[in-house]
């Protein structure tokens, strides 16, 4: 007979080697660094992206998280839900998509894919998701930080909040470049954007097809824009709706607008709405809205045009041909092409890759070993 000292032992052994074990198959390999990034194919690694914010990450395939459940009836967890437990790694979306993501928690504040980002997310597409939260809402991210990075990304589907509602981010303080949302922004109070709700920093080559509604600060790009930038972006063929500070591309500016424009219908039933812009005490220069197609003649910034006049390229006065292309019969469309062009649906992921079933075999082996050891 063994004694229990080493009993305690062999458990010991045992536990470690399960510990280890779920480790290795809590994702589809890598380890994580950023020359091997953690890889993912279904929704469960991508939950499991929680148990360490400072890795690598990068997607295998197309993820689709239909009837995916944290545990707790309310869908998908946000990934760095919190100001005290923040993503703060990288996230390459590798050119696939995350499909019908659903976060039904609309009494969390921080909520998207990533609650709160202080990391860099790129080539990530998100199709088909449904987003609720309470204060710092986007299908992407809830709260996207200082020195953070998005580019490469975009979004589409519906999201619901009270306040820093948008469809890419609900709060950004970081840079977002080459991204567009589409689908249906909508929030209970103010600042509440078709691609982010409060922007503080950067927005390059972007856009926004979206269905926008909110009380103050409301616009079909970013419903605040506080102190940051707007360069070469638009927003069109949306409705954007609510009582003052609505705008066609932003609802309130003190900050920077270039190079931009807008077509979405304005309606407002407060002290300032307009076509571009519904209250501005900061700069903007080079940037237009459709007066017929908006609905509206007055904007606190900007120049009205007719459509016809929004189609022509002589209208456009200083625009970089290098970013925008001009055809004469249609808006002006940025060149960049996003990643849905090289996404290939068929390869969608339905969550039928699981670890190894080897693995099971093996456990089952080691543990019949060490009983075996222990009582013969």
């Amino acid at each position: 007979m063994y004694k229990k000292s080493q009993i305690r032992f062999l458990l010991s052994i045992f536990l470690l080697l399960l510990f280890f074990s779920a480790l290795i198959y809590s994702f589809a390999g890598g380890d994580g660094s950023g020359g091997n990034p953690y890889q993912i194919e279904n929704c469960t690694q991508l939950q499991n992206v929680s148990s360490n914010l400072t890795a690598h990450y990068i997607l295998n395939n197309n993820i689709n998280c239909l009837n995916f459940d944290y545990g707790d009836g309310m869908g998908f967890m946000p990934i760095g839900k919190n100001l005290s437990n923040y993503f703060n790694g990288s996230f390459n979306g590798n050119s696939y998509e995350i499909q019908n993501l659903l976060i039904n928690r609309s009494s969390l504040i921080y909520v998207g894919l990533f609650g709160v980002n202080f990391g860099n997310i790129s080539n990530l597409g998100i199709r088909t998701a449904n987003i609720y939260g309470d204060v710092g809402v986007g299908i992407l991210v809830g709260l996207n930080m200082l020195n953070s990075n998005i580019n490469n990304s975009y979004t589409t589907g519906d999201v619901n909040g009270t306040t820093y509602v948008g469809g890419l981010a609900g709060y950004s303080n970081g840079v977002i470049d080459n991204t567009y949302a589409i689908g249906n922004v909508k929030g209970d109070l103010n600042r509440v954007g078709g691609l982010v709700g409060l922007n503080r920093y950067f927005i390059y080559k972007s856009y926004s097809i979206t269905n926008v509604s909110g009380f103050n600060d409301v616009g079909g790009l970013v419903g605040y824009l506080l102190g940051g930038l707007i360069d070469n972006s638009y927003s069109i063929n949306g409705s954007i709706e609510g009582s003052s500070g609505v705008g066609g591309l932003v609802g309130t500016t003190n900050g920077f607008i270039f190079y931009s424009f807008s077509t979405n219908k304005v309606n407002f039933s407060g002290g300032s709405g307009g076509g571009l812009v519904g209250f501005n005490s900061g700069t903007t220069n080079y940037s237009y809205w459709d007066n017929e197609s908006s609905q509206i003649n007055i904007s606190a910034k900007g120049i009205g045009k007719k459509t016809l006049e929004m189609y022509n390229q002589s209208t456009y006065i200083g625009w970089n041909t290098s970013i925008w292309s001009f055809t004469n019969t249609s808006y002006p469309q940025l060149r960049w092409t996003i990643l849905s062009q090289s996404i290939n649906s068929s390869s969608l992921n339905s969550n039928t890759k699981f670890p190894n079933q080897g693995f099971g075999s093996i456990m089952i082996g080691v543990i019949l070993i060490i009983i075996n050891f222990i009582f013969n």
